[in-house]
């Protein structure tokens, strides 16, 4: 939703979702994304008003299977046996169940990892992450930061280890 606002000088502010929009200083033609990133706080409005923000990836310690992978709000992350590097093949039902980690602007890393995150593009045109080169996944079932509900299930899905490999215990 296009909206506005009025600034303290009095001076009326376009917003987008209830957001202030603001041009980037250096950005000189249209599509120019420049501003995209800067400083971590800044970010391009992508076509629904919501923003172009990378998915995050960080190493939390659990109790049981030690040093593990999860997203930026503690939701622990999965690789698939049946996948290959830079393919997914969970698809139809499977997505329900195994939710993809996607993303509209990339991944970074909070705090060191030793993994390797990137981004493959799925069949459907959206952006999914990868550890190592495989895509991450999530449980369905996990409801809240650390849980591991998906750990082992039917004996191809595994919690990513803070180095990317699938921990099989």
């Amino acid at each position: 939703v296009v909206g506005t606002i009025t600034r303290d000088d009095g001076t009326m502010q376009v917003t987008v979702n209830g957001f202030p929009a603001y041009y980037w200083q250096n950005d000189s033609a249209a599509g120019d994304t420049g501003g995209q990133a800067r400083g971590n706080v800044w970010w391009v409005f992508n076509a629904d008003g919501s923003p172009q923000r990378p998915a995050k990836v960080a190493a939390a310690e659990n109790a049981t299977l030690g040093s593990i992978l999860v997203d930026g709000a503690g939701l622990t992350l999965y690789i698939f046996d049946n996948d290959t590097e830079g393919v997914s093949n969970c698809s139809g039902g499977c997505l329900g169940a195994w939710p993809p980690l996607l993303t509209d602007y990339g991944v970074v890393a909070l705090g060191d990892i030793t993994a390797e995150l990137g981004t493959i593009t799925r069949d459907d045109g959206t952006m999914q992450v990868t550890v190592n080169g495989f895509p991450a996944y999530y449980w369905q079932n996990d409801a809240a930061a650390g849980d591991t509900g998906g750990q082992a299930r039917g004996n191809v899905w595994w919690v990513f280890g803070e180095d990317g490999t699938a921990i099989r215990n």
